[in-house]
C-alpha cells in the first residue's frame, strides 16, 4: 500500500468554483507525483499528461521510469476531470508515453 498525505488545496485564483480536497490520498508511486497535484494542475489549465510529468511536476526529468509508470493514472485522472472519451484517453495515453521516451536515459556503454 502506496503511502497517504493530508492534502488541503485551497481555491485557485483562475477557478470560479471553490476547489477543496480534505482526504488522504494515495501516492501513484509511493511518494512523487500525488493525486491531488493531478487534479490541481487540471484546476489550473493543464490539458495533458504531457503537460503535467514535464512541465507541472517535473517528474519526466526526475525518474523517467516512475513518469512512465503513473502515465495511465494520469491520464485516467485527466480524463475523468476533462471528460475524455476512452478513444481519447488511449490516444493520450499513447501520446504521452512515446514523448516521455525523450527522456529515457540513454544504456550504459560497455
Amino acid at each position: 500500500q502506496a503511502p497517504s498525505v493530508t492534502h488541503l488545496m485551497q481555491r485557485s485564483e483562475h477557478s470560479e468554483e471553490p476547489y477543496k480536497v480534505l482526504c488522504l490520498l494515495p501516492a501513484l508511486d509511493g511518494g512523487h507525483v500525488w493525486e491531488a497535484e493531478v487534479a490541481y494542475a487540471v484546476s489550473e489549465y493543464a490539458c495533458t499528461a504531457v503537460d503535467f510529468l514535464v512541465q507541472r511536476s517535473g517528474l519526466a526529468f526526475l525518474d523517467y521510469p516512475i513518469a512512465v509508470q503513473v502515465a495511465p493514472r494520469v491520464v485516467e485522472i485527466m480524463g475523468d476531470r476533462l471528460g475524455w472519451s476512452n478513444r481519447r484517453r488511449k490516444e493520450e495515453l499513447e501520446t504521452t508515453l512515446k514523448a516521455l521516451e525523450r527522456f529515457c536515459p540513454p544504456p550504459p556503454r560497455e
